[in-house]
């Protein structure tokens, strides 16, 4: 009976460490889940292109796709480059994701079909009773060149209706780089072919 009482006293104590291994295993894992958690943040992109592919990726890392038209992450903190890509179209933004926040970005392709090169071909321009001049010139940054759109008007107003004019014309705005001079237009110094409006 003593032998007996002895193999039933081995087994509970193999069944009773059994049972507090698999406690403290557990509860290490849930906790080691809760920090995890813990230390990520929420990052949600939308974009207004159904079809186009998400991706988010780290300094030095290569870019993961992580949805289509909209998507959602949990990721630890830190800097990351999230891109929308559709139909040979793209369009990058930093962003920075902090612990135990939601992050939402948004992305939006330009849906206008009206390139910058497609205005710049109809310059230049003379607006109603030449109230403004829309022309372009080229400009240098010590890295290339790029077109920029030199609107000319008397004052604030007349460049305002250019600007409106430009905007009516189905263009964004944003995608010129757009200066402003400062002068009286006369009517004499435009021929009759320039288009006017």
């Amino acid at each position: 009976m003593y032998q007996q009482n002895k193999h039933y006293a081995a087994i509970t104590r193999v069944a009773l460490l059994f049972v507090t291994l698999t406690i403290l295993f557990s509860t290490s894992l849930v906790v080691t889940a809760v920090r995890l958690r813990n230390a990520t943040g929420l990052l949600s992109i939308t974009t207004n292109d159904a079809h186009s592919n998400i991706s988010v990726s780290a300094s030095a890392r290569e870019a993961k796709i992580i949805g289509v038209g909209e998507a959602s992450i949990r990721i630890v903190p830190g800097t990351y480059l999230v891109g929308i890509y559709s139909s040979g179209k793209q369009l990058t933004k930093v962003v920075t994701v902090k612990a135990n926040k939601n992050t939402a970005v948004s992305l939006l392709f330009n849906t206008s079909t009206k390139t910058p090169e497609n205005f710049y071909s109809s310059l230049p321009l003379v607006g109603p009773a030449a109230a403004y001049t829309i022309d372009s010139t080229i400009e240098s940054d010590g890295q290339g060149a790029r077109q920029v759109v030199v609107i000319s008007a008397a004052n604030q107003q007349d460049y305002q209706k250019a600007l409106d004019y430009i905007t009516s014309q189905g263009y964004i705005l944003k995608d010129f780089k757009i200066k402003f001079v400062q002068q009286e237009i006369n009517n004499y110094h435009y021929t009759d072919g320039l288009p006017t409006n």
